[in-house]
Parts: structure tokens; C-alpha cells; sequence
């Protein structure tokens, strides 16, 4: 983080759950935050209102919805910060327990894949990182990204009774327009995995016509969606208790059930697609399926070749839509 002007910060919200972890290192990240560009105020209450009328996310409230086991036993909220996927990763370096979750009502540094921001308005969207450390193998990193997508679209099933599809390899999809995608990001000790984060960031009470115009053609909220304000504290749990629920299973029975069900969820299986590496498009198909480690298998329209895709972006052709 560079230094920059100060930030408002609201005090009762970054607490770690200090009393639970008891780590000293903790409080010396947080204490400087400070020195980094925030600084903390007076708390206000639960449901305290911002100038625009959007409310900040209350933590009581959530932890009130909450019925986890691990994930988000210990929560880290800010009204505003930088990336909650970066004090996330620096939390677990120092000794975050597994489950720990960073949340924040406004991220100024947010981040998607390939370095690319990710925007958000203030009070009105879900913005949270969770910390990862049960054993996985490298070539299985992107499984916890497949399987938190499955978590997701199940709790917006549940919360919400609304129908996501998962476009690979991390976003959801509603109606065509992404409204949540997925950052996941693994710190190695060697070739071994010390822990993951997994950043998730949902367009919940977003007003889209505040975006650009190149925005609004690909993305949405579940406001626009549902065309109603949406309680962002009870969603959260339901991600929260969703993911936690695919996660376990994944540990217990192995991967081939995630895969399945990401597959019954997908958008892209299936579809004509155009393949797009460092902003480039080089290679359209036919999507078929993805293979064990989650790569996207294409068959390529030129030749009917069968290639593998572990990164980039795709983008369904147009007649391809729907």
C-alpha cells in the first residue's frame, strides 16, 4: 500500500476478534494501518447512513445471521480500504486462523484477475476475502475458485431464489451480465501451498446506472435484477455458510461432486467461444467441458483439435448468448 490521505475508518469494525485469536501480530498490522493512510474515528452505530442514504454493512448483524463452523468465525470489516484480498493474505502470513474473513463496505484498491480493478460503490455491495489453509495441492488451486462459484450460486439460490450461471473460470453470470466475480490467490513455500485467499466481490444493491456505458453492457446487481434493496448482512452469511458447505465436502469426498455440479451450473459448456490471453484474442471453439484441474477444454473451430486453457478470459459468441 502506498501512502496516501487519510482514511475514515470506523474503530468497533476493524476489530479482529482479538479476544479470539489472542495474537499480538494482529494488532500490530491493524495499529499500522494507520501509518499506511487509515485512521479510526468514533463508531457509529449499526445501520449508520452515509451521505448518499446507502447504509454501511453492520458486523453484528452478520455474525447474527451467521451458522458456520470455521468460515468467518473471525471477522476483519472496514468501512473503506484499499483490497481486502491483501490484508486477507497479510492476516494469514502473521497467523490468521483458517476461516479468518476480511470484509470492507468499499475497497479504493480492489483487484480481479490479470491485475485488472475491480470497481465498487460505497454501501452497496459485498466485498469479502477468506482465508484458506487446509492442505491442497498446487495443480488443485483452482478448484477452491470452481468450488466457491458453486457455493455462491447455491446461496444466491437459497437467499435470493435467483439462478446464477458460472462463466469460466470465475464469474456469475445472471442473465447474461457478470454480477460476482472470484480472485483467488495462493502464497507457496516452495511447492507447497502455505495458505490461499479467496477474494469474492457482488454487485448486490448497485445502482448500474452510476457505472459507465462499457460497464452497464456486461455487468448488473441483484437490485436491477430483483428490483428491490437486498439485506447485504444476511446474503453474506448465506455465501459464507454456502461456501463452507461445498468446501467440506470437497475435503471429505474429493473433487469429482464440485466439478459435477459446477458443470450443472456453467455457462460456457457448450458454446462457441472466443479465447482472449494478455487482452489478445487467438483461439475460438466450441467449449466441451473442463478436466480435473479445471482447465477449460476447446475444441477449436480451424481444426477440431482438442486444447486445454488453464488462464485467460473467454467470451461467448453472440449467437452463442442465453
Amino acid at each position: 500500500m502506498r501512502r496516501e490521505k487519510k482514511r475514515m475508518m470506523n474503530n468497533e469494525h476493524s476489530d479482529c476478534k482479538k479476544e479470539k485469536t489472542g495474537s499480538r501480530k494482529y494488532e500490530l498490522i491493524l495499529a499500522n494501518l494507520h501509518k499506511e493512510g487509515f485512521y479510526w474515528q468514533d463508531d457509529p452505530p449499526c445501520g449508520f447512513s452515509m451521505s448518499d442514504g446507502k447504509k454501511l454493512l453492520c458486523r453484528q448483524t452478520l455474525l447474527g445471521y451467521l451458522k458456520t463452523k470455521w468460515l468467518g468465525k473471525d471477522i476483519c470489516y472496514f468501512p473503506q480500504m484499499h483490497s481486502t484480498n491483501e490484508l486477507a493474505s497479510r492476516l494469514a502470513v502473521h497467523g490468521a486462523s483458517h476461516g479468518t474473513v476480511v470484509m470492507a463496505d468499499h475497497q479504493t484498491k480492489g483487484r480481479g484477475r490479470e491485475g485488472r480493478d475491480w470497481l465498487s460503490q460505497p454501501g452497496s455491495g459485498i466485498l469479502l476475502s477468506f482465508v484458506y489453509k487446509e492442505k491442497i495441492r498446487l495443480q488443485d488451486l483452482f478448484m477452491l475458485t470452481m468450488a466457491s462459484s458453486v457455493g455462491l450460486v447455491q446461496a444466491l439460490e437459497k437467499n435470493n431464489g435467483l439462478t446464477a450461471k458460472i462463466k469460466w473460470p470465475n464469474d456469475l453470470m445472471i442473465k447474461g451480465k457478470k454480477v460476482c466475480g472470484i480472485l483467488a490467490e495462493a502464497r507457496l513455500c516452495g511447492q507447497n501451498v502455505d495458505h490461499v485467499v479467496v477474494g469474492i466481490g457482488m454487485n448486490v444493491n448497485t445502482k448500474m446506472d452510476e457505472w459507465p456505458e462499457e460497464i452497464k453492457k456486461t455487468a448488473t446487481s441483484l437490485n436491477e435484477v430483483q428490483g428491490k434493496w437486498l439485506n447485504r448482512e444476511e446474503l453474506a452469511a448465506s455465501i459464507m455458510h454456502e461456501c463452507e458447505i461445498v468446501l467440506d465436502r470437497m475435503q471429505k469426498k474429493g473433487k469429482e461432486e464440485i466439478l459435477q455440479r459446477w458443470r450443472n451450473k456453467s455457462d460456457t459448456i457448450g458454446k462457441k467461444v472466443y479465447v482472449f490471453q494478455d487482452g489478445k484474442r487467438f483461439l475460438e471453439g466450441l467449449a466441451l467441458d473442463v478436466n480435473q484441474e479445471g482447465a477449460l477444454l476447446i475444441e477449436k473451430e480451424s481444426n477440431g483439435s482438442v486444447i486445454e486453457i488453464y488462464m485467460g478470459d473467454i467470451s461467448i459468441r453472440a449467437n452463442e448468448e442465453g
